[in-house]
């Protein structure tokens, strides 16, 4: 009972760090690293809680796994965002939307965090198409668009469904 209570709290908590990243993100086109590392620090304690009290797991990979996932996926996004920034001039990704993908991934897991990625894409397309409809959006984009409440989004989802989806993709 105690530790459904506790993975129950935790997760709450995590969950308002990272509305609050993304309210920081639109408000300010920027997030701070304070509160990336705290978010950071955030999940590692759930991995350390998850050792010590056994239950539940809140992730669904061990901190090894997620440590190798997150490394993989900064590795992965750091090298696309300096390709594509080469090619197009401008960088895709910013430092804070590169950082939260790392910690997506210390959380789920590389293949739930590249059904998070696909998710914050799909939201964030389907929100300028909207946009675009409605005469809010330019055709070309002008200005750099903060991607980490559509990370917030797409990890949640994945957190969610992850498993389902990535079932039903490999089956």
């Amino acid at each position: 009972m105690l530790n459904a209570m506790f993975y129950r709290f935790f997760l709450a908590a995590l969950f308002v760090m990272l509305m609050a990243l993304a309210v920081e993100d639109l408000y300010r086109s920027a997030v701070s690293d304070a509160h990336l590392t705290a978010v950071s620090v955030w999940v590692i304690t759930g991995h350390a809680a998850d050792m010590v009290m056994g239950g539940p797991d809140i992730w669904p990979v061990s901190l090894r796994a997620g440590a190798e996932a997150g490394i993989v996926m900064l590795a992965g996004a750091v090298i696309w965002s300096l390709v594509m920034g080469r090619l197009t001039g401008r960088l895709p990704l910013g430092g804070a939307d590169i950082k939260l993908l790392s910690i997506g991934a210390l959380c789920l897991g590389l293949a739930r965090a590249l059904v998070g990625l696909c998710a914050a894409a799909l939201s964030a397309a389907f929100y300028l198409s909207f946009r675009m409809i409605f005469g809010k959006q330019k055709k070309e984009l002008s200005e750099t668009i903060p991607f980490v409440p559509f990370l917030v989004i797409g990890f949640i989802a994945a957190y969610i469904a992850g498993k389902q989806i990535i079932s039903w993709y490999t089956a």
